[in-house]
């Protein structure tokens, strides 16, 4: 029984040694261990913003070295993937061409489009007709829109969903209608009636030369002036070709920063050229 009583008695009075050994030296070692986690984290940073966020393998040893801290590499530093989270949400994300993804995430962020829900449709490749052409420019601009009691074309009844896009549009004379009076709004728009209704409504001045040989030659050259053809080059554009969502939108973002409605730093990108586009 005695030699029980001792052995505790010795266990005890180690426990205790070095617990207050711990206690000193322990400290000092923690303190200098948390020193060089902070100089780690220092320097990780550091080079991480040097190499803009790409080194991902960087970051797996960081999230490692910190345990049970996950600092999100998006929620930190950004990611080329969830730069367009919320296009993402669309169900044909994967159909809508990089080129596009910008000018489409900056449009809808300035409201020129609604912001999609989950499941929703872009549609890239289909085309714009005529009323859907007159609500994203009304958007683009940010002008007061127009509601009068009475129609302005035989086609446009005030209860149509385009009816105040269409009104604004033509109050402000971006448009004209048919000479019988209508305005066909389900009609595609082709780019050369884009271009000038485009150039009309964010206010450039169209001048008439003596080398032009169509009416929409004016609307034209001042577009290729400031680069917002969606080709870079009008030897390749088209006018006769319509206008898909993808190229709407292209051209509105760009008109949208050469008008400083979107300011984002940079030229819009030039898209290689593509003979017949």
């Amino acid at each position: 029984m005695l030699k029980k009583l001792l052995a505790v008695l010795l266990v005890s009075i180690f426990i205790f040694d070095a617990a207050v050994f711990a206690r000193g030296w322990g400290h000092k070692f923690g303190k200098r261990h948390c020193d060089n986690v902070k100089e780690r984290v220092a320097e990780f940073v550091s080079e991480l913003h040097a190499s803009n966020g790409k080194n991902r393998k960087e970051h797996k040893k960081f999230r490692r070295f910190i345990p049970g801290k996950k600092i999100g590499w998006d929620e930190r530093f950004g990611s080329e993937e969830n730069e367009f989270t919320m296009l993402q949400r669309y169900g044909d994300y994967h159909q809508i061409p990089e080129f596009v993804k910008t000018p489409l995430k900056r449009v809808i962020e300035h409201n020129v489009i609604d912001e999609p829900q989950t499941g929703d449709l872009f549609r890239p490749g289909d085309f714009v007709n005529r009323a859907e052409f007159c609500k994203f420019l009304v958007m683009a601009i940010g002008i007061q829109i127009r509601n009068p009691e009475i129609p302005s074309f035989l086609d446009v009844n005030t209860n149509d969903w385009f009816y105040p896009y269409v009104e604004t549009a033509k109050h402000f004379k971006w448009l004209d209608g048919n000479p019988d009076g209508t305005f066909k709004p389900g009609n595609i728009i082709n780019r050369a009636e884009a271009a000038k209704i485009m150039v009309n409504a964010f206010g450039f001045e169209a001048e008439d030369s003596p080398d032009d040989l169509e009416w929409y030659d004016k609307y034209i050259r001042i577009m290729t002036e400031k680069n917002l053809l969606p080709y870079g080059e009008a030897e390749y554009f088209s006018v006769a070709e319509n206008v898909p969502r993808t190229e709407m939108t292209d051209q509105i973002y760009r008109f949208m920063v050469e008008t400083k409605k979107i300011w984002d730093g940079a030229e819009p990108i030039v898209i290689e050229s593509t003979k017949g586009k």
